[in-house]
This record gives structure tokens, sequence and C-alpha cells, in this order.
């Protein structure tokens, strides 16, 4: 029986050349669609799925009520730190800058680069796995950067990256202080260079409330406190 299906089939198709071919096409057309649809969709529905404590992590967002409405704005400076202090309930804040700049290891790789500026406690509360350095001792001091394996071997090739040094803009020296893996691709921050918030941050702007730019601050609360009794 399945045999006389496929030679009828078969015919059928011989004999109508010109319709199966767009018919099979139509098919396949639609059924890849469903495929990329469906991957596109557990993509976005495991975005920042990777982070161990995703559901004790809570993005700042600051609210200004201006004459035409509320703007939702990035946070200033001060706020994480402030914020830390003031409520047990927050176990650990992490504050993000992002920037674009041009990095080089030597003259002949100078590249445009969107880089981030963080607290060292970021590795605290993204799972961003660290492959060499101390969280504790890597942003000691302005200009230290963490690279990703990507940007490691873009820049060093098959050397050793820790210590080495890394020139901004053609003006600034940088020192390799760590090394990470490679943040995975659905999240909501992704970036391959970063550098200690103190590269970018000094005193008169830790202290400015009115100064805003940190995007993407975070708070990580304990486990045992929520968010309602956090605030």
């Amino acid at each position: 029986m399945l045999k006389h299906c496929l030679k009828t089939t078969f015919r059928y198709f011989l004999s109508h050349k010109i319709f199966s071919f767009i018919n099979i096409i139509g098919l396949a057309t639609g059924i890849c669609v469903c495929f990329f649809a469906l991957f596109y969709v557990q993509f976005e529905l495991g975005r920042d799925s990777y982070n161990q404590k995703a559901d004790n992590i809570y993005r700042l967002v600051t609210d200004i009520k201006t004459s035409t409405g509320i703007n939702y704005e990035s946070t200033s400076t001060p706020m994480g730190p402030a914020i830390k202090a003031a409520y047990p309930g927050v176990k650990d804040m992490a504050r993000v800058f992002m920037d674009d700049m041009i990095l080089q290891s030597n003259p002949n790789n100078a590249t445009k680069e969107e880089v981030a500026y963080a607290d060292s406690s970021v590795f605290k509360i993204f799972s961003w796995p660290l492959l060499r350095g101390k969280i504790g001792r890597m942003f000691e001091a302005p200009c230290n950067v963490v690279l990703s394996e990507t940007a490691a071997k873009k820049y060093f090739g098959n050397s050793d990256p820790i210590g080495q040094a890394m020139m901004i803009n053609g003006q600034t020296k940088a020192v390799v202080t760590g090394i990470m893996k490679d943040i995975p691709y659905n999240s909501h921050l992704r970036v391959d260079i970063i550098f200690s918030i103190t590269t970018l941050v000094d005193d008169e702007w830790s202290r400015n409330w009115t100064r805003f730019g940190f995007l993407t601050p975070s708070v990580l609360l304990n486990p045992l406190a929520s968010i309602h009794t956090a605030r």
C-alpha cells in the first residue's frame, strides 16, 4: 500500500513539475520560518536565564517628573552605594556605565570597542565566570581592565594577557588584570571589555546626585528579602 502511494505521488510530481516545485518550496519555506520563529522565542524567553541569582537581581531606574511628564532615566552615581548602605535587604550592588573607545595592544590592532565601566561586584551579581584574576583585586586601580576570552585572543593571541598593557584612545595606559568567559548572547548586558569604575568616576562625580548615565545599575537582594521589604 505504501509502495503504491509513493509511486502515485512520484508520477504526479513528474506530470505536474512546476506546480509540485512551487508547493514543495512553499512547504519547506513555511517549515523553516516556523523553526526559526521557535528558536527566536526560546532565545528571548531564556534571556538572562544563565544568571544563577536572576530571581534576586533588580535594575534601578529613576523617574524624573518634568513639565512634559515623567522621564525614565538612568541612575546617578551615588544611588547604588546609598541604597546598599540604607537597606539591609540589599546584599550587593553594581554600577555599570557603557562607552565607546579605541583600544590597542600594539600599533597594528587599534579597534573601536563598546566597553563598560563597572564595580568589581558585578562579577558577584552576574554569573560571569572568571578564568583569571580575583574579584577583590582586579579593580584596585583606575585603568584596570578585564577581558573576555574573545577579546583576550583578539588583542594578545596565544600570549598571557595578565599584566599586559593596552592603550585607550592612543593616550592612556590600561593594565589587564583579569580574564572572564564570554557573556552569553542572550544577556541584556553583553560586553567583552570591562574597566574599573574608577577609570571613569572621580570623587566629585561619585557624590553628584544630578549627574546621570549609569544605564544598567543592578542590586542583589538577600535570598530571604523581597523587593517590598527591601525598599
